[in-house]
């Protein structure tokens, strides 16, 4: 009778029980530990807070590009307005007025309180080399144009297209969001310029719940 060696039964000489690939391979099994388990999971969250960052770095973009409707509307209705004009009684109102017509009350357009005169008294000086005029005609006329009027004018105002970009993040793609706009006398550019930075706000946001659901954030991912 011959003893067999269970663990070596052929005589190999390799015994120890070390366990063997399938299909001939000769190398260990190697089977996955916790610490790559843990890799995996740091990695998970570190996306998650980028999909929160990159979003928030959206959303600044978005509150500039209003900001940068504004100043762009602002500085149009200054012209309009002839802020820093020789003639600023020739400057014309979100009504298609002109202040001097303001001035005489003869802007059926305009409604109250904007039709009382003293709303369109102005000076015009020189300080520094530089020559503009003040008072509240031009903060008058400023205004109409940032507010919105049922008997506004159509035909003059401005229109354009402001975006804000966001980086991806895994498998999540990045994106530039845009949004046109137009601004005149009936609808003024404050509400037009909010409206916009508004709305890429929402698309940002939209894009970080997308990436947070790919990466299945929870609210501890980001403690």
């Amino acid at each position: 009778m011959t003893c067999v060696n269970l663990v070596d039964p052929f005589g190999s000489g390799h015994g120890g029980g070390e366990p063997q690939q399938m299909g001939g391979g000769t190398g260990p099994v190697v089977h996955g530990g916790s610490s790559g388990g843990n890799a995996r999971e740091a990695a998970r969250k570190e996306r998650c807070k980028k999909c929160r960052q990159n979003a928030q770095d959206c959303l600044n973009r978005s509150l500039l590009a209003g900001q940068t409707c504004a100043n762009n509307a602002r500085r149009m209705a200054s012209s309009f307005c002839r802020e820093d004009d020789v003639a600023p009684s020739q400057g014309v109102t979100a009504w298609g007025c002109e202040i001097q017509d303001l001035q005489k009350q003869q802007c059926l357009q305009a409604e109250a309180p904007w039709n009382d005169t003293s709303k369109w008294e102005f000076e015009c000086k020189t300080q520094n080399g530089k020559f503009s005029c003040g008072g509240p005609a031009m903060s008058s006329c400023l205004d109409s144009w940032r507010l919105s009027h049922p008997k506004g004018v159509s035909g003059m105002g401005a229109s354009g297209e402001l975006s804000a970009e966001i980086e991806g993040v895994g498998g999540k793609a990045g994106a530039t969001f845009s949004e046109q706009y137009t601004w005149d006398g009936r609808t003024g550019y404050g509400s037009v310029c909010t409206t916009v930075a508004s709305n890429l706000s929402h698309k940002c946001t939209g894009w970080q719940n997308i990436c947070q659901g790919l990466n299945h954030c929870t609210a501890a991912d980001f403690d």
